[in-house]
C-alpha cells in the first residue's frame, strides 16, 4: 500500500501538516472535526492502514431500533407518514456524515437478538422509543455504545433524548379552541398508552385550568389506535346519542379523522356542528375534508437532530447528557369553527 506524506494531505485539505500528523498518530491537539476530515480523505485514497487502529475500526454504520410495544393487530403510533418524515431527516443526516443506516424492528414479545446483532455492527444507535416505557429499556442499557433515545423521555436514566414538547402543543391546541369561543371541549383518547399521549392530556388539562373551564370526564372519549378503529369506536358512542362538546382535541390526527368520519355519518357537520383539532400534522390532515386543524411536529428536524447528536457523541466522545425538546406549532385549517 502506498504511503502518503502528511504535507501532501495537508495541502489538499488546506490544514497544517502538524494537524495531519496529530490525526495520523492519534494525538490530542486538534478538533474531532479536523481529525475526521483527515480520516475521511485517507479512506478516499484507499489508505486505511494510515488511520489509527481505534479509528480504523469505526464501522461507518449507525442503527435505528424501532421499538413496538403493541402487536400487529394494533396500528403503531409511529407508522404512516410520521415515521416516513422522521426517516427522511435521519437518512439525510446519515448521508451528510457518511454513515450507513441499519434498521431493526423490536416487538416487546420478542427477544432483542436481532437488534443486538445490528447494534454490534455499529458505532452508535438510536432507539425510536415512542411506545416504550422504563422497564422496556433494560435490553439496551449494557450495549456500551453511544445512543440516543428518540420520542420519549425517562427521568430515571441519564440518557440523551430528543422529544416533542407535547404539553406545549396540546396546550396551544386547546387554547385555540377556547379563543374560538368553545367552552365545552372534549378529549379524543387513544386506547394505547404511551408517554406522548399522557403528556398531551396534561397539556389539555393545563389549558382548561388556565381558562377556568371545568374538566368533565364524560367528555373524554376513548377511541382506537388508528383511523378505522377510532371511527368504529366513535360510531358506537354516537348510537347512544351522547351530549357532545362543541369541540374536541384529539391525541393525534388518526383519532381526529376517524371521529370526523363517524360524526359525518351521524349527520353532524364539521366544523358547523362540531369542531375537531388533531396532533402531528400527518399528510392526511391536509387533504381531508374539511382540512384538519392540527399541531405540527417538525419530524424531519427530529431525525436530523438525533443523528447530529449521535455523531457528536461518537466523534467527540461527549459524556454529558442532554434532553432536547422540539417545539410545535399550530396549523389552522377548516375543522374548527369560531363561535359567536
Amino acid at each position: 500500500m502506498a504511503q502518503y506524506k502528511a504535507k501532501d494531505i495537508a495541502k489538499v485539505l488546506q490544514i497544517s501538516t502538524a494537524a495531519v500528523s496529530l490525526a495520523i498518530n492519534d494525538k490530542p491537539g486538534i478538533s474531532e472535526a479536523t481529525r475526521q476530515k483527515v480520516f475521511d480523505y485517507l479512506r478516499q485514497l484507499g489508505a486505511d492502514e494510515m488511520i489509527p487502529q481505534r479509528s480504523a475500526a469505526i464501522s461507518r454504520n449507525l442503527a435505528l431500533v424501532i421499538y413496538r410495544k403493541y402487536d400487529k393487530h394494533n396500528v403503531p403510533y409511529v407508522e404512516h407518514s410520521f415515521l416516513a418524515q422522521l426517516m427522511e431527516g435521519i437518512n439525510q443526516a446519515c448521508r451528510k456524515f457518511g454513515y450507513n443506516l441499519l434498521v431493526t424492528y423490536v416487538v416487546k414479545q420478542t427477544s432483542f437478538e436481532a437488534a443486538t446483532a445490528n447494534i454490534e455492527q455499529c458505532d452508535g444507535f438510536i432507539i425510536l422509543a415512542t411506545e416504550m416505557f422504563t422497564e422496556d429499556l433494560a435490553g439496551f442499557i449494557p450495549t456500551g455504545r453511544p445512543f440516543i433515545v428518540l420520542d420519549s423521555y425517562f427521568e430515571k436514566f441519564d440518557f440523551d433524548c430528543i422529544v416533542i414538547n407535547n404539553v406545549q402543543g396540546a396546550y396551544a391546541a386547546t387554547t385555540h379552541l377556547v379563543r374560538q369561543g368553545h367552552r365545552k371541549i372534549g378529549y379524543l383518547k387513544s386506547n394505547l398508552t404511551i408517554n406522548n399521549f399522557l403528556e398531551r392530556f396534561e397539556g389539555y388539562r393545563k389549558a382548561l385550568n388556565t381558562y377556568d373551564l371545568t374538566f368533565d370526564s364524560s367528555s373524554v372519549f376513548v377511541l382506537g389506535s388508528g383511523i378505522d378503529s377510532s371511527y368504529l369506536a366513535m360510531k358506537e358512542y354516537m348510537t347512544e346519542k351522547p351530549d357532545l362538546p362543541t369541540a374536541f382535541f384529539a391525541e393525534n390526527d388518526q383519532l381526529a379523522l376517524g371521529a370526523i368520519k363517524a360524526f359525518k355519518e351521524a349527520g353532524l357537520r364539521v366544523p358547523e356542528d362540531i369542531s375537531v383539532i388533531g396532533f402531528d400534522n400527518l399528510a392526511l390532515a391536509e387533504v381531508s375534508e374539511p382540512g384538519l386543524s392540527t399541531v405540527n411536529v417538525p419530524k424531519e428536524q427530529m431525525g436530523l437532530l438525533a443523528i447530529e447528536r449521535l455523531v457528536s457523541k461518537i466523534r467527540e466522545r461527549r459524556s454529558e447528557f442532554v434532553k432536547i425538546e422540539i417545539g410545535t406549532n399550530l396549523v389552522e385549517r377548516a375543522s374548527v369553527r369560531k363561535l359567536n
